[in-house]
């Protein structure tokens, strides 16, 4: 309570990291219970005080501040399904990004974020919506990332892309979705080469697999293959726990897509999984509890996705 007092100080004296802190107490109920009204409340005081820092110094890094605030209310009020209250929101902040005293392609990325956050948001609510809202954040990135070649352009038309893929392939236009992610792997490949950036092998192998998962038999296996190897890259760069998990996920689609047609290549990459998981471990949350059935189906745990951290276009 002590803490919490202090902080809410420090905000009502106008510090906005104070502000950004409360917001997220009252969001999780850290130390307290969650309190929609105060997170409503902190996160528009959060955005007039960031836009008071930015009328002072119109900075590039003022400017994606204030932006980053209404995204967030925008965010807020989609989690609370108030949808129409998160579009105003996104469309805010859309307005907001067209007036910033930023570079013509910083405006158009601003936009871009925003209108990924609207397609995310109506993605199940109303497909048709969701495709134009994508098609309005990529199409203004397409003629620029051809003249400037940046990187974080690239990355953001390549995400978006990545998502068109998504939405059409819940509208069942296969065809199309599929040519959407493999364009979204094909750049996710440039960037990973050219940045080194694990993020953005961590995407390229998700595109890949979700790629796999949209084919069938021979092109299916030959989309997993290339997402094998990068997975197989990534745990060998990090080593780390969701490392491990995801490369043998990989290994279970393959386990999955061959064990009804080959048995024998099912067990083989059930095999591979077992190197990986000697033993389960319950009480890790990314352990691996082996049951295969007579059907050829490995459990594996459902835990977090790391598509949303991924493709969420604040993370670049």
């Amino acid at each position: 309570k002590r803490g919490r007092a202090l902080i809410t100080r420090a905000a009502e004296q106008g510090v906005v990291e104070a502000m950004s802190k409360l917001v997220e107490i009252y969001r999780t109920g850290l130390g307290c219970r969650p309190n929609h009204s105060a997170v409503l409340l902190w996160q528009e005081r959060k955005i007039k005080a960031s836009k008071e820092r930015y009328t002072a110094s119109p900075s590039k890094e003022n400017a994606e501040t204030v932006f980053r605030a209404i995204l967030q209310l925008g965010d807020i009020h989609s989690e609370s399904y108030t949808t129409d209250k998160a579009e105003t929101q996104y469309k805010r902040a859309i307005a907001f990004g067209r007036g910033a005293h930023v570079t013509e392609e910083e405006r158009r990325r601003f936009a871009a974020r925003a209108f990924f956050r609207l397609g995310d948001m109506y993605k199940f609510l109303s497909p048709a919506e969701s495709e134009a809202y994508y098609m309005q954040g990529t199409k203004p990135l397409i003629s620029i990332a051809a003249v400037k070649k940046s990187i974080v352009t690239r990355r953001l038309l390549a995400i978006g892309s990545f998502k068109q893929g998504e939405l059409l392939s819940s509208m069942r236009r296969s065809e199309e979705a599929c040519r959407h992610y493999e364009w979204a792997a094909k750049k996710f490949e440039e960037l990973a080469k050219e940045t080194g950036d694990i993020k953005d092998k961590e995407r390229l192998a998700i595109t890949w697999k979700t790629l796999g998962a949209s084919l069938k038999n021979e092109e299916a296996d030959k989309a997993l293959t290339t997402a094998l190897a990068a997975y197989r890259e990534i745990f060998q760069d990090t080593g780390t726990d969701i490392a491990r998990r995801e490369l043998a996920r990989c290994y279970f689609s393959f386990v999955r897509g061959n064990a009804t047609r080959d048995r024998e290549k099912a067990m083989y990459y059930y095999d591979q999984i077992k190197l990986l998981y000697p033993e389960p471990h319950p009480d890790s949350p990314i352990c691996i509890s082996f049951g295969f059935d007579l059907k050829g189906r490995l459990q594996l745990p459902e835990d977090e996705n790391p598509k949303v951290i991924l493709f969420d276009t604040e993370t670049n």
